[in-house]
């Protein structure tokens, strides 16, 4: 499991090969890499709650609970709650792991779209850092 700040860089790394190969209008390649960066994006969303707001106390595949990291529980606040799912949502919309209505014919969500909510989940968690320390 990498920890925030690299996979935040791996994801700004994956962005910029996809702009850099990135037609318009997106072919199937184009779709695929997309949705890759969006499916390990949701992941770091998902690893940030584990070690940002809970602080470690409950991770997958650990078989038990870090019961001594609870004082480092972070309380969400509502901002924070509407940016996780903000982003969260982004991600979903963008990974074939969900089904998506077939008369929903989506445009291909562009490299720079990309960026933004790789800085956006980054800003997150660096800010609700900052509110613990």
């Amino acid at each position: 499991m990498r920890r925030h700040a690299e996979r935040i860089q791996q994801h700004r790394t994956t962005q910029q090969q996809i702009a850099a190969n990135f037609n318009n209008p997106p072919g199937e390649d184009e779709r695929r890499a997309i949705r890759n960066a969006y499916d390990d994006l949701r992941v770091t969303i998902e690893v940030g709650i584990e070690d940002t707001l809970l602080n470690g106390t409950v991770v997958r595949f650990r078989d038990g609970i870090s019961v001594g990291r609870l004082d480092g529980v972070m309380v969400v606040e509502e901002q924070d709650f509407r940016e996780v799912q903000r982003l969260h949502d982004r991600c979903c919309r963008n990974v074939s792991a969900h089904s998506h209505a077939a008369g929903q014919q989506r445009p291909v969500t562009q490299p720079d779209e990309l960026l933004r909510d790789i800085e956006g989940v980054n800003a997150l968690f660096v800010s609700i850092r900052r509110r613990r320390n």
